[in-house]
């Protein structure tokens, strides 16, 4: 628990942002893209303090999706490009 709120100390008065990052493919997400997803992580997010400011952050939380797979293929055999990421990191 100390931890934890040592980690989010500097997001209680500094705007922040989520910064996709992926790992084993590029994939570049557009400012709706980037919305709609923290929408989706929203209970994971919602208990983060202070502003977002997508545009101009003083603090940048990163998620990195890893997508490292040997075999090329997903998890159901589709093909690599459409394969979901095999973890996601806050």
């Amino acid at each position: 628990a100390e931890t934890h709120r040592r980690w989010v100390a500097p997001l209680a008065e500094d705007s922040w942002c989520v910064e996709m990052l992926s790992a084993g493919r590029q994939k570049p997400y557009s400012e709706p893209a980037k919305v709609a997803l923290m929408e989706l992580l929203d209970e994971l997010l919602a208990p983060l303090p202070g502003p977002i400011s997508l545009r101009s952050p003083e603090q940048v939380v990163a998620m990195l999706e890893d997508y490292d797979d040997p075999t090329g293929r997903g998890e159901r055999g589709e093909p690599a490009a459409l394969a979901p990421p095999r973890r996601l990191y806050l």
